[in-house]
């Protein structure tokens, strides 16, 4: 069964449906935003699982002033998988630092949207199954001249905590976009 959610952020479509009689799960395309869209307030949040989406917009569309307003002032972002691309787990406490670290990576990107698969929550914790999809640069990777086109699978865990996101996780599968860069 699929439940159309109207109003949740502008330039979304959202489809609400039960993929299994107990698992409420979501399914989200951002659409191309125009430039009244990029200034919008950020939308009001009810639910976790409302949070979540407006918070992933925000991001994924680089409206960072708004991602700024939906996380707490001490959040901590965390890519567990970094770990393919730079040896290490990249990270950011506070929200003036994790915005700037997405800043940094959205320099490489002309463009960027995404496909929430699978979603669930079990209280504070939102856990999100995304299909990512952007054209990214190659020198920003060194790995030669142009744009390539990539579609990745990603693990998203969110926290929520008095109505901000605490806690941003994620795990991305870098081997195969580093297999798709690296392509002619």
């Amino acid at each position: 069964m699929k439940y159309p959610i109207a109003g949740v952020a502008q330039g979304l479509q959202v489809t609400v449906y039960f993929c299994l009689p107990w698992l409420l799960c979501l399914s989200l395309s951002v659409g191309n935003l125009d430039a009244q869209a990029l200034d919008a307030q950020p939308a009001e949040v009810s639910t976790s699982q409302e949070l979540g989406v407006a918070y992933l917009d925000s991001v994924y569309s680089f409206r960072f002033e708004e991602t700024k307003r939906l996380l707490s002032a001490d959040a901590e972002f965390r890519d567990e998988s970094a770990t393919a691309l730079q040896g290490s787990v990249v990270g950011a406490r506070g929200a003036e630092a994790i915005v700037e670290l997405f800043r940094a990576g959205a320099a490489a990107l002309r463009r960027a949207d995404y496909t929430i698969e699978r979603s669930f929550s079990n209280g504070s914790q939102l856990v999100l199954v995304i299909d990512y999809e952007a054209e990214i640069d190659r020198a920003s990777m060194g790995m030669g001249q142009g744009y390539a086109s990539i579609r990745v699978a990603a693990v998203t865990v969110l926290v929520i905590e008095d109505g901000r996101i605490a806690s941003h996780t994620d795990f991305v599968d870098y081997a195969s976009l580093l297999r798709q860069v690296q392509r002619d």
